[in-house]
Formats: C-alpha cells, structure tokens, sequence
C-alpha cells in the first residue's frame, strides 16, 4: 500500500529512506530525498542537525555556572549544529509544504529523538 501523494515520511538516515524508498517503489533519488513512485517523499537529516543550547545561551550568568546555581533545568531549547542550516531549512520547507507525516525514525531512543524534535521543529506538534 502506497501513502498518498501529499505524504511525507521522515526518517534520521539514508539507509533506512533507500528501504522505505525501495518497499513503496523508488522514482527518483538524490542526496537528500526519494521520490516514491506514487510521488511520497521520504526525507532524512543523516544524523543530528540540531543541539542543545549550552547553559549560557539559555542565560549569560550560566556560562560558567558554579555548584551553588545547580540544577539548571530550563525549557529544553535546541538549535542547528554547524553546517546542518541547509539540511534543517529543507526538512522545515517540506514540512510545511505537506498534510501528512509519517514518522520513521529509527526505533532506538536517539532516533526517535531526533525525529521527534525535526517535526517540533517544523511546527508539526
């Protein structure tokens, strides 16, 4: 059974969209997606594109944090890591662009994390 046309599937590798890609039929593939043959898009990030932000980007005073500020538990708050601009503007731009996601993260903790957090990202939750 193929996703409708307007579907996205998100995933955190290139292996496991070439296994999607391959159980719904590929039409096309480039370095960043695969177009199924129904026109599903299956995207992936090639691992982390985002970080958390460090103690002192949430507040100055927490750079150089001291014993006596602990525990320091802000909002989580995350941002692109260097380079990843690029590959987090694509994933945004589809996001934005479709009705229906799918979820396809790798199904260890990290994977489903990093997943999670690009469909945060995009506005999606």
């Amino acid at each position: 059974m193929e996703a409708p046309e307007d579907t996205l599937i998100l995933t955190n590798t290139p292996g496991m969209a070439m296994g999607l890609g391959r159980a719904f039929g590929i039409k096309t593939v480039s370095d960043s997606q695969v177009i199924t043959r129904k026109g599903t898009r299956i995207l992936w990030s090639k691992g982390s594109i985002m970080r958390h932000y460090t103690p002192g980007e949430y507040r100055p005073k927490w750079k150089n944090y001291r014993l006596t500020d602990l525990p320091i538990t802000p909002d989580p708050k995350f941002k692109p890591i260097s380079g990843a601009r690029e590959s987090l503007a694509r994933i945004k731009t589809a996001l934005q662009s479709t009705s229906r996601v799918i979820h396809a993260g790798t199904p260890d903790h990290s994977g489903q994390y990093l997943v999670n957090n690009l469909i945060h990202e995009g506005g999606w939750d």
